[in-house]
């Protein structure tokens, strides 16, 4: 079984300020990634599986301000043995994010909220964005008189 999970039982202003969910978990990768098919681990500590993802809301952005809905997933209740894998997720289609945001929705009826890991295949990504550029200044050097 799985000590090494994500357990909010507090919850926080969202990241994303259009959602009102309070318990969530975001994501920095620090570089830009298309996400590709992924896996998903969900609260398995036996005897309080009600507290895994029912549904959470996923969201994406590229720079952290402006977000973007992706959709739902929804996650079985883990059974809190040993002999638990995970369950397929989505495959996000080669969606290219920076940021990832899992907003929790519902759980299993516990009360607090987790899952315990996600596996996403990824590429490197790139994003076009226009540099500043300096502009130039034609100057003299003159003596003092």
């Amino acid at each position: 079984m799985d000590d090494y999970s994500w357990l909010s039982c507090q919850g926080t202003d969202n990241p994303n300020s259009s959602r009102t969910e309070e318990h969530w978990v975001l994501y920095d990768f620090g570089d830009y990634y298309f996400l590709n098919e992924s896996h998903f681990w969900n609260y398995n500590k036996l005897e309080e599986t009600a507290n895994g993802i029912s549904t959470m809301a996923v969201d994406y952005s590229i720079d952290g301000t402006e977000w973007s809905w992706w959709g739902d997933i929804n996650l079985d209740e883990a059974p809190g043995n040993d002999m638990y894998y995970g369950e397929m997720g989505p495959d996000f289609d080669g969606l290219l994010v920076r940021y990832l945001l899992f907003s929790v929705v519902s759980n299993h009826g516990g009360s607090c909220y987790g899952f315990s890991e996600m596996n996403l295949e990824v590429d490197p990504g790139f994003v076009d964005i226009d540099e500043p550029t300096a502009q130039a200044f034609t100057f003299g050097v003159h003596p003092n008189p």
